[in-house]
């Protein structure tokens, strides 16, 4: 099983599969040639795509030779041209499957002796059908390899996905219940907040367990909203990091939990500033902050062996009759105070680690602003990128 991340799959990497005599198993499968243009070898290649994304997710790698489901040697691919056949594949992979399989990555390893690896996620969006012509299978995988799924197999999977929305909700709604009764730490407890769960869809099919220890070593990227450093623990989810309040070590301001399971819940407790005695939200400062540590924590996650799609949930607590904070030339121009203590926003789900963070959450962001009686947020520009106005 490969656990790196594709970009940072190296040629030695794919060597060591060979000194290891690494077999074919659920998670790789090893190809000494790319499929030719011919209906059945697009629909063979299809199969072994889906069957991944439909089971526990893996590794393709074209170029190699096996005897008995062992990688023996790098033979290359002859002719391969990244600039034109990994856009053909992915384009096949697009049009020859449904629905499109989020996270999908394909790469190119070597010099003289090429390898694509192909990393395919577990999808939760599925299950994913070979589509091609008048084709309409689903596959699977076991040890052994790809099979045909059965009539309770695809109708397992879609109960499966079908109630994968409905378990992350759970979640959420639970640790915003902790967080309410935290009386332990008094600014978690009263002041107005703003949550933010970042959720790998991996994390509720026990596709994913990290250790402590290697989340520990990326503690400096998983810092509380606003990217200030603080102190930080090992504790049984995983690890924490936490600002203190002004020096007070009994008040903790903002915090960072990052789960073993690659879950993270960050809270800044300090989201409201006071003006003329009214309750304010920095309009650009709480985006800005939140773009920045997402993107932060989205790339260490990856680092750590996560895989697209993740789940980002925003949450306003203890918020009631806090407004926006604009410039005086819009201060009268629209908004009211947030009328309710609990503002759970829908779900952002981003399917690429390297996702424009700033255009992915305008959804999140605008609704948050709806809470405060605006139509959208006024952050973004014409072209629905992310600046802040002076």
């Amino acid at each position: 099983m490969i656990t790196k991340p594709i970009d940072q799959l190296t040629i030695e990497d794919i060597e060591a599969l060979i000194t290891n005599k690494v077999g074919e198993s659920r998670y790789i499968e090893y190809k000494s040639e790319l499929p030719g243009n011919t209906d059945s070898e697009k629909k063979e290649f299809l199969a072994d795509v889906s069957s991944f994304a439909n089971t526990a997710g893996g590794h393709l790698l074209y170029g190699l030779s096996e005897a008995d489901g062992i990688a023996t040697e790098i033979i290359g691919l002859n002719d391969f041209n990244r600039d034109t056949d990994i856009p053909r594949f992915e384009q096949l992979i697009q049009s020859g499957l449904e629905p499109r399989i989020p996270g999908l990555r394909l790469e190119s390893l070597g010099a003289d002796q090429v390898v694509l690896a192909i990393q395919v996620p577990r999808s939760w969006a599925g299950p994913h059908r070979v589509a091609l012509g008048k084709s309409s299978r689903f596959f699977g995988r076991s040890t052994t390899g790809k099979f045909p799924m059965d009539i309770t197999d695809i109708r397992n999977a879609f109960l499966l996905s079908a109630d994968l929305p409905e378990r992350i909700r759970r979640w959420r709604d639970e640790r915003i219940a902790r967080i309410k009764g935290a009386v332990d730490d008094s600014r978690l407890s009263g002041s107005p907040k703003l949550v933010v769960h970042v959720v790998p869809l991996g994390s509720f099919g026990n596709q994913l367990g990290i250790s402590a220890k290697d989340i520990w070593e990326k503690r400096n990227s998983f810092r509380p909203l606003g990217g200030t450093a603080g102190s930080a623990r090992i504790n049984v989810d995983g690890v924490l990091s936490f600002v203190h309040a002004g020096g007070n070590l009994n008040e903790i301001v903002d915090r960072c939990q990052v789960f073993r399971s690659g879950c993270v819940e960050a809270i800044w407790a300090d989201l409201c500033s006071e003006r003329n005695g009214a309750k304010l939200v920095g309009s650009i400062v709480y985006e800005r902050y939140v773009i920045a540590s997402l993107a932060a924590y989205l790339k260490e996650l990856e680092v750590l062996g996560v895989s697209p799609p993740i789940s980002v949930m925003l949450t306003l607590m203890d918020a009631q009759g806090a407004g926006m904070e604009v410039d005086r030339y819009r201060y009268k121009e629209s908004g009211h105070p947030i009328d309710r203590a609990v503002v759970a926003i829908p779900d952002i789900l981003i399917d690429n680690m390297n996702a424009n963070i700033g255009k992915e959450l305008r959804p999140a962001f605008d609704a948050i602003w709806n809470a405060c009686g605006w139509p959208q947020s006024i952050n973004y520009d014409d072209n629905g990128e992310w600046r802040a106005h002076a």
